[in-house]
């Protein structure tokens, strides 16, 4: 893989909050040329070059390191590469995103709302509540 492109994305995986704290550090603490600007649109960070300048991924991804390291609650986060976007966030757990759903005892469908579970065992013609 590469290691400079002239865009990078870091998805912070839904999380708004993780959005800003990491933009505010690397407003601070990433180290760009004057042709780098990196810019926040909810949950994700672009840093953009203009006129074909060079972003240097390694240098992002230590920064973005760094910031996980520093901070108490953003230190179980993943930093995972795939081509120019980068993703960071807490991983979900299997178990726990099982824990919240509800099955159809008749066809296993599943969903976290129980109001959706009575619409969906209407559809089986029999409505058991439980």
């Amino acid at each position: 893989m590469a290691d400079s492109a002239t865009s990078l994305t870091i998805s912070c995986s839904t999380d708004p909050d993780l959005a800003e704290a990491l933009y505010d550090y690397l407003q601070l603490n990433l180290h760009v040329n004057h042709e780098t600007y990196i810019v926040l649109e909810t949950d994700e960070i672009f840093v953009r070059s203009s006129h074909n300048a060079i972003v240097d991924k390694n240098s992002v991804i230590d920064a973005i390191r760094s910031f996980t390291k520093s901070k108490h609650e953003y230190q179980n986060c993943q930093i995972m590469q795939f081509d120019d976007i980068i993703t960071v966030g807490v991983p979900a757990k299997a178990g726990q995103l099982m824990e919240n759903l509800l099955t159809c005892d008749m066809c296993n469908y599943l969903t976290p709302y129980q109001e959706q579970l009575w619409l969906h065992r209407m559809t089986h013609g029999n409505v058991m509540i439980g």
